[in-house]
């Protein structure tokens, strides 16, 4: 074969495995797990590309896609497991202050609604009376007549 075609080939190969480098790293930033098909998004290669042989003796050195280094892959999955709790602990301080919020001003409402219903009662009982008064001196104006 022709020796600039082949290092044409193997300028092209070392640019994929530096695309899937980075995109693994991203990955591992992010929290993202990592497989070949986010790998491939990520790197936006083909998924197909993820499977020639020069890509999977690369990934093969990657601690997700081999099993005799299962510790790194247990400690990757620990840290997306803690980056999960974290999120949701954060989820939880802030439903906490929406129910505290939420809590204060129904004791709020509650109270006006009191106080409300108090005004209504004086307001009843002061036309009540006018009302009572207005029928006594129209029932003795009817006797009047």
């Amino acid at each position: 074969m022709n020796k600039g075609l082949k290092n044409k080939q193997q300028s092209s190969r070392d640019e994929t495995i530096e695309k899937i480098k980075e995109a693994v790293e991203c990955l591992r930033e992010n929290m993202v797990p990592i497989t070949k098909k986010s790998i491939s998004d990520e790197a936006e290669i083909s998924y197909r590309v993820m499977f020639k042989p020069h890509v999977e003796a690369y990934l093969y050195t990657l601690p997700e896609f081999n099993p005799s280094l299962v510790e790194f892959s247990e400690l990757h999955a620990k840290k997306i497991a803690e980056a999960e709790v974290t999120k949701l602990q954060n989820k939880i301080i802030k439903h906490e202050k929406t129910i505290s919020f939420l809590s204060q001003k129904r004791i709020y409402l509650e109270n006006e609604n009191k106080h409300l219903k108090e005004e209504l009662n004086i307001l009843k009982d002061k036309y009540g009376r006018l009302l009572g008064k207005y029928q006594t001196e129209i029932s003795s104006n009817l006797i009047k007549l």
